[in-house]
Protein backbone atom coordinates (compact mmCIF):
# COMPACT_ATOMS: atom_id res chain seq x y z
CA UNK A 1 0.00 0.00 0.00
CA UNK A 2 1.47 3.20 -0.70
CA UNK A 3 1.38 6.52 1.52
CA UNK A 4 -1.00 8.42 -0.80
CA UNK A 5 -3.90 5.08 -0.90
CA UNK A 6 -3.38 4.79 3.15
CA UNK A 7 -3.88 8.46 4.23
CA UNK A 8 -6.64 8.15 1.89
CA UNK A 9 -7.81 5.12 3.59
CA UNK A 10 -7.77 7.29 6.85
CA UNK A 11 -9.14 10.18 5.64
CA UNK A 12 -12.13 8.06 5.15
CA UNK A 13 -12.30 5.36 8.04
CA UNK A 14 -11.98 9.12 10.17
CA UNK A 15 -15.21 9.99 7.77
CA UNK A 16 -16.83 7.49 8.81
CA UNK A 17 -16.29 7.56 12.68
CA UNK A 18 -17.51 10.94 12.55
CA UNK A 19 -20.77 10.18 10.27
CA UNK A 20 -21.56 6.80 13.01
CA UNK A 21 -20.73 9.03 15.87
CA UNK A 22 -23.70 10.11 18.13
CA UNK A 23 -24.64 13.71 18.80
CA UNK A 24 -25.72 15.53 21.79
CA UNK A 25 -29.29 17.00 21.38
CA UNK A 26 -31.21 18.58 24.83
CA UNK A 27 -28.35 17.41 26.83
CA UNK A 28 -28.56 13.75 25.72
CA UNK A 29 -26.47 11.36 22.93
CA UNK A 30 -28.46 10.51 20.24
CA UNK A 31 -27.48 7.75 17.97
CA UNK A 32 -27.41 8.30 13.93
CA UNK A 33 -29.54 6.37 11.10
CA UNK A 34 -27.47 5.86 8.64
CA UNK A 35 -28.22 4.41 5.25
CA UNK A 36 -26.86 1.31 4.06
CA UNK A 37 -25.74 0.07 1.51
CA UNK A 38 -23.86 -3.69 0.55
CA UNK A 39 -24.08 -4.27 -3.02
CA UNK A 40 -27.42 -4.69 -4.78
CA UNK A 41 -28.65 -6.42 -2.00
CA UNK A 42 -29.55 -4.20 0.83
CA UNK A 43 -29.53 -0.47 -0.79
CA UNK A 44 -30.07 2.87 1.20
CA UNK A 45 -31.66 0.58 3.93
CA UNK A 46 -31.93 2.38 7.96
CA UNK A 47 -29.46 1.42 10.47
CA UNK A 48 -28.91 2.19 13.68
CA UNK A 49 -25.36 2.02 14.71
CA UNK A 50 -24.85 0.28 17.87
CA UNK A 51 -21.02 -0.64 18.29
CA UNK A 52 -17.93 -0.24 15.91
CA UNK A 53 -14.87 -1.45 16.67
CA UNK A 54 -10.88 -0.84 14.81
CA UNK A 55 -7.96 -2.85 16.18
CA UNK A 56 -4.66 -3.11 14.39
CA UNK A 57 -3.95 -6.14 12.53
CA UNK A 58 -1.54 -8.34 14.66
CA UNK A 59 1.90 -8.32 13.76
CA UNK A 60 1.50 -6.13 10.90
CA UNK A 61 3.90 -3.91 9.55
CA UNK A 62 3.04 0.51 10.54
CA UNK A 63 4.41 3.54 9.17
CA UNK A 64 6.97 4.76 11.77
CA UNK A 65 7.35 8.31 10.40
CA UNK A 66 7.68 11.06 12.79
CA UNK A 67 4.04 12.29 13.58
CA UNK A 68 2.75 9.41 11.31
CA UNK A 69 3.03 6.38 13.05
CA UNK A 70 -0.11 4.78 11.65
CA UNK A 71 -0.85 0.80 11.42
CA UNK A 72 -0.85 0.19 7.58
CA UNK A 73 -4.19 -2.59 8.47
CA UNK A 74 -6.61 -2.48 10.66
CA UNK A 75 -9.65 -5.02 11.15
CA UNK A 76 -13.13 -2.94 11.39
CA UNK A 77 -16.36 -4.38 13.10
CA UNK A 78 -19.79 -2.53 12.80
CA UNK A 79 -23.23 -3.96 14.39
CA UNK A 80 -26.41 -2.36 14.50
CA UNK A 81 -30.15 -2.65 13.53
CA UNK A 82 -31.43 -2.60 10.21
CA UNK A 83 -35.21 -1.08 10.55
CA UNK A 84 -37.85 -3.08 9.26
CA UNK A 85 -41.58 -2.42 8.43
CA UNK A 86 -44.63 -4.40 9.07
CA UNK A 87 -47.02 -4.87 6.03
CA UNK A 88 -50.27 -6.32 5.52
CA UNK A 89 -50.17 -7.94 1.90
CA UNK A 90 -52.58 -9.76 0.84
CA UNK A 91 -53.64 -10.82 4.40
CA UNK A 92 -50.54 -11.95 5.23
CA UNK A 93 -48.17 -9.88 7.58
CA UNK A 94 -44.33 -9.51 5.72
CA UNK A 95 -41.77 -7.55 6.69
CA UNK A 96 -39.83 -4.85 4.58
CA UNK A 97 -37.64 -2.37 4.89
CA UNK A 98 -38.88 0.36 6.65
CA UNK A 99 -39.85 4.10 4.85
CA UNK A 100 -41.43 7.39 5.51
CA UNK A 101 -44.49 5.79 4.45
CA UNK A 102 -44.70 3.64 7.52
CA UNK A 103 -45.81 4.27 11.16
CA UNK A 104 -44.74 0.87 12.60
CA UNK A 105 -40.75 -0.13 12.86
CA UNK A 106 -38.95 -3.28 14.19
CA UNK A 107 -35.58 -3.92 14.97
CA UNK A 108 -34.64 -7.46 14.71
CA UNK A 109 -31.86 -8.72 17.40
CA UNK A 110 -30.87 -12.38 17.91
CA UNK A 111 -33.87 -13.50 16.05
CA UNK A 112 -36.55 -11.49 17.54
CA UNK A 113 -38.75 -8.83 17.15
CA UNK A 114 -38.46 -5.60 19.16
CA UNK A 115 -41.80 -3.40 17.87
CA UNK A 116 -42.31 0.71 18.11
CA UNK A 117 -43.93 3.43 16.90
CA UNK A 118 -41.62 5.51 14.90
Amino acid sequence: MSRSEMEANYKRLNRFIQIISPEIKSGLPVGPLIKLTIGDWWVDNPFIVENFSMTPVENGPWDIDEGRQLPFYVDCSVSGKVLFSKANVGGETTDRVHSSATDTFAAITNNSWRLGNG
